[in-house]
Order: C-alpha cells, then structure tokens, then sequence
C-alpha cells in the first residue's frame, strides 16, 4: 500500500511534481483529477505474489487517508481480493 499527498495547492506546481517525482508524461498527467490532493494505492497480490491489479483511491481533501481510513481500504480491498481469487482461478 502506498498513500501520498500533493506537495502544492497550485496546479502547474501540482504538474510539474507528477512529471518530476512521479514520471508521469505531462499530457497524461493533465488529464488527471487537478482536484485530487491524496491519493491511495493498493496492489491485488494472488496466491503467487503476482500483481493481478492495483486499486486507486483519490480524494480532495489533503488528511483524507487516516490511518483509520487506511485499514479500512485495507479490510476492502482484501475482500476484493478474496472475491476475484474465487471468481478467476
């Protein structure tokens, strides 16, 4: 799991970060949500320790992601995981 936050509340500022420390490729980076001031990320890891898939979580408020927040993704994306280890193999 990994959470981070954005750096600057400006926009170009908030661009050049995803370029620079991120290695997003501007256009793309343009294309996300300029609102977004947190984000989450949690891998789906099967039975072999193989990514099967990644879920993304962003939100407009820059504390969102409390560590009580974090469990709680936690706890969902297990379930996910469970479910499409069930559903897929």
């Amino acid at each position: 799991m990994y959470v981070a936050r954005r750096v600057s509340d400006d926009y170009e500022a908030y661009i050049r970060e995803l370029t620079t420390e991120w290695n997003y490729v501007e256009e793309r980076a343009r294309k996300l949500n300029p609102g977004a001031m947190t984000w989450m990320a949690v891998p789906l890891i099967d039975d072999r320790n193989n990514v099967d898939a990644i879920v993304f979580l962003d939100a407009a408020e820059r504390d969102f992601f409390t560590p009580e927040r974090q469990e709680i993704v936690l706890a969902a994306v297990r379930g996910i995981a469970l479910f499409v280890g069930r559903r897929y193999s």
